[in-house]
Formats: C-alpha cells, structure tokens, sequence
C-alpha cells in the first residue's frame, strides 16, 4: 500500500471519528432541548394544576422561568446550527484534501 493511500486512509479514519464525535454532541444538544421543551410544558402544567395556590406574584415569577426556559432553546438550537456548519465546511475541506491526493 503507498503511502499516500495509508494518508488517505488515516485522514479518513480522523473524519470519521470527528463526525461521530459531532454526531453525539448534537444528539445531546437535541436531547438537552428536547428536555428543556418537557421542563417548560411540565412547569405550566403544574402552574395550572396548583392555579389555586398561586397568587398574581407567583404567576408572574412563573411566567417569567418559563420564558427563561423558552429563550434558551433557541441558543440552543443556533449552537447545534453552528456545530452542524462547522462540521459541513470541515467535511467538505477534508473531501476537497482527499481529492488532490
């Protein structure tokens, strides 16, 4: 085997392990909005439950946990974009390297 075939093969395995590395970054970055998500509905559905034990000061602290909550979901969703970029011009990089050789 040349030695531009085990480069080739070694930068190949290097992607790989990258993508999976990527890969289970955004499957928990999903996984943590996913959670968020389920937090946020289980807060108001609490709200709702215990509505009778909350006066206007609790609705309004409540209320402003979940749009706390709710905000954070779409920082969380513009990391997983950036790492999704980043993957795709690092991919697209290492195509264009394998190509010249």
């Amino acid at each position: 085997m040349s030695s531009v075939q085990l480069a080739v093969e070694r930068l190949q395995g290097l992607f790989d392990a990258r993508a999976a590395e990527v890969e289970t970054v955004i499957m928990q970055a999903k996984s943590a909005l996913d959670e968020n998500a389920k937090n946020c509905g289980c807060t108001v559905v609490a709200m709702i439950q215990d509505s009778g034990k909350f006066d206007r000061t609790s609705w309004v602290s409540a209320i402003e946990d979940i749009e706390r909550e709710a905000s954070s979901l779409s920082q969380e969703t513009a990391r997983t974009d950036e790492m999704l970029a980043s993957l795709s011009s690092t991919m697209a990089s290492i195509k264009d390297g394998l190509k010249k050789l």
